[in-house]
């Protein structure tokens, strides 16, 4: 018992010694206005305001060096309402040609260019140009359904020609 006693007085000793040799000759100094670190007081911090506004995109365009193209290769021109029906469509151009993006957009009526207008959406995709793609929307129950193809290549946004299908209803079968 005596031995672990002696080490631990030791063991406090070489702690005081050490920790006095951590300051430049055993003293403490003030810290120095210029070592002091200034402390700016900020505005409340605010929510950044969400963005309810998208730019119109305009038709299918592209960079200088390549034109972007979206084209629909496949569409059912009736469908019956509520059901999932596949588009499949091409994106082609772009220099270096990177799809980050490329969906379906679609409403019950017609929607315009702007891509805010048209509420339903299938996933996205991405992939290199020229690319085909497939993608599967749910029909409205009754009337007609308005789709577009969206994509962003190499940063710019392109989107198609508006298309309509006609949805039947049950009793139109």
């Amino acid at each position: 018992m005596g031995n672990v006693i002696h080490f631990f007085s030791i063991l406090v000793c070489i702690s005081f010694v050490f920790a006095a040799g951590c300051t430049e000759g055993g003293q403490v100094e003030p810290i120095t206005e210029s070592e002091t670190p200034e402390v700016t007081e900020t505005s409340e911090v605010t929510e950044t305001p969400e963005v309810t506004e998208t730019p119109e995109i305009t038709e299918p365009h592209g960079t200088e060096g390549e034109e972007i193209i979206i084209e629909v290769l496949e569409s059912p021109e009736r469908v019956r309402g509520g059901e999932t029906f596949n588009i499949r469509w091409k994106v082609s151009g772009g220099s270096p040609g990177y799809i980050s993006d490329t969906r379906i957009l679609s409403s019950s009526t017609h929607a315009g260019p702007s891509i805010d207008a048209y509420p339903a959406r299938s996933f996205s995709q991405s992939g290199t140009s020229p690319q085909e793609f497939e993608g599967s929307i749910i029909a409205p129950a009754a009337g007609n359904l308005y789709f577009r193809v969206y994509a962003v290549v190499d940063g710019i946004e392109v989107i198609s020609e508006e298309k309509v299908i006609g949805i039947r209803t049950s009793y139109q079968y």
